[in-house]
């Protein structure tokens, strides 16, 4: 699912998926939603959910997916501060921010850069913070990353280099804004780790 193209109103939430339930069925896939494996029997081939029904199979594939990566140090409750995984986060974010609002996005991989271009679509103002000296450093060589620099910052993107946040201003319930470790201090109505 592209998050993003949900985020920019390019797409809605029923074009980004990929099945519908029905067509999985058909397929003779059963999808259980919400639902998580509390224990795998591989010699009788079977798993048992945590509602304590045992489902049998043939192969057993696991693909947990991934999660968002949000570091200790800026765990909190404040509302605004995100991830970018699921659609809760997505439906938050388009909810919070409009048009000349400004979003702080932590990380400059494929997925923050997507997200950033997305929210300048909708007139965000976006400010990437990155920890290294270049943008998506494991796919880039340094040429390919100065030229993607140029693209982002072309579409209105800032982007700020060997940087990280110190800590969050806030109004005692949502996140106003984020101290870097150089002093500055960025105002923002979301702040998203997408790391």
């Amino acid at each position: 699912v592209m998050l993003p193209d949900y985020i920019s109103g390019h797409k809605t939430w029923e074009n980004l998926l990929k099945m519908r339930p029905e067509e999985a069925v058909d397929l003779g896939v059963y999808l259980h939603v919400g639902v998580g494996v509390t224990g795998i029997d591989r010699s009788a081939k079977t798993i048992t959910d945590d509602r304590g029904q045992t489902h049998s199979y043939d192969r057993l594939l696991l693909t947990p997916g991934s999660r968002a990566f949000m570091p200790r140090e800026y765990l909190t409750d404040l509302a605004g501060v995100l991830t970018m995984r699921t659609r809760h986060y997505a439906v938050a974010l388009r909810r919070r921010l409009r048009p000349g609002d400004r979003a702080v996005i932590v990380g400059g991989g494929l997925l923050g850069l997507e997200l950033a271009a997305s929210l300048r679509e909708v007139d965000v103002d976006v400010t990437v913070i990155q920890r290294e000296n270049r943008l998506m450093t494991r796919q880039l060589d340094e040429v390919a990353s100065e030229l993607l620099h140029q693209e982002l910052t072309d579409r209105g993107v800032d982007i700020l280099y060997n940087e990280s946040i110190r800590y969050y201003v806030d109004n005692g319930a949502e996140v106003t804004g984020v101290h870097l470790s150089n002093g500055q201090t960025i105002p923002a109505r979301a702040v998203v780790f997408a790391i």
